[in-house]
């Protein structure tokens, strides 16, 4: 013989099913940024020793180590980020001259469209940034 069904366990049934339609309880999609950032010295020679990469004015990545190098790629993914305008910046902390000639540019990953980076270049002294300046959509 089957019983009923209490007044609780039918409300109870009735509160997931209404939860479950409303997905309520899952996790709601958040953005996704990925930046994928490259400095370079020109001609190849190496002189980076440091490099920062920042995203609203917060560090990011780093890059260090004590042999130079010609090439730095950071691609690195960023929580917490939302559409608008932001600023990316690529800093040089320590390098083998007073200053050297590099090329930065990349591309910005938010939530599926790529958003390009557009390369830049010149002469950098130590502490000095490649500024890029991104909307989000």
């Amino acid at each position: 013989m089957r019983r009923a069904a209490t007044p609780i366990t039918a409300a109870l049934v009735s509160l997931a099913l209404a939860l479950a339609a409303l997905g309520c309880g899952e996790p709601r999609p958040q953005h996704v940024l990925v930046l994928d950032v490259k400095v370079e010295q020109t001609g190849g020679r190496p002189g980076i020793l440091g490099a920062t990469l920042r995203f609203d004015g917060k560090d990011v990545a780093r890059f260090q180590q004590s042999r130079p190098e010609s090439a730095v790629v950071f691609s690195k993914m960023v929580e917490g980020a939302t559409p608008g305008d932001h600023v990316v910046e690529l800093r040089i902390d320590a390098q083998s001259a007073p200053r050297g000639e590099y090329v930065a540019g990349g591309v910005a990953h938010f939530d599926g469209k790529a958003i390009s980076l557009e390369e830049s270049g010149g002469y950098l002294t130590t502490g000095q940034v490649f500024h890029f300046d991104v909307r989000l959509q």
